[in-house]
């Protein structure tokens, strides 16, 4: 007879009870501020037609990808919190762990296009290609932490800023410093 262990559920790391409070708070007004932001940028681009050109196609669609990066992470992260729910089922994790690389790839595959476009525009890189290593970076150092078995405490840093931090970061870094959008606004 073999022993055989199923595993159904993983455990989810604890906030002390100021910290949760502090987590559900900041993490429920950083989630409306890059929806609200994504979804503003998305209907400006949408609605006016001095923005119908390929680089406002590609940042339409990188706001589109950064409000599903989030949004595949975040409200199930406040769920938890407001529920005192300390695990998450081996389904759920994988669905969120699928869908969250899905559309962070998706969105490095348009940050690419998006600078390769800027390149041909101007004949010279894009300064935005910061940006695409800033993602690679916090990818690698968000993988190889679990690896180099880390303190919790800077993995959970990390993850952070790789989840919360850049879709809440490109909204501004790609539209609020561009002119047309402004004006359309």
């Amino acid at each position: 007879m073999d022993n055989l262990t199923a595993v159904t559920e993983f455990l989810l790391m604890e906030f002390s009870d100021i910290q949760e409070l502090l987590h559900v708070g900041l993490f429920l007004l950083v989630y409306l501020a890059v929806l609200v932001g994504n979804l503003l940028i998305m209907m400006v681009i949408i609605l006016d037609q001095h923005l119908h050109l390929p680089i406002y196609f590609f940042l339409k669609n990188l706001s589109f990808l950064d409000s599903c990066c989030i949004s595949v992470m975040v409200p199930k992260s406040i769920h938890s919190s407001l529920a005192c729910s300390t695990s998450i089922s081996y389904l759920g994790c994988v669905a969120q762990v699928y869908l969250f690389f899905a559309f962070a790839s998706a969105e490095l595959d348009f940050l690419t296009v998006k600078s390769y476009d800027c390149y041909l525009d101007i004949c010279q890189p894009c300064n935005k290609l910061v940006v695409i290593l800033f993602f690679l970076i916090l990818g690698l150092f968000a993988a190889l932490g679990q690896v180099a078995k880390t303190s919790s405490s800077k993995n959970l840093l990390i993850t952070l800023a790789y989840t919360v931090l850049l879709p809440f970061l490109n909204p501004i870094i790609y539209n609020l410093r561009n002119k047309e959008i402004k004006t359309a606004v």
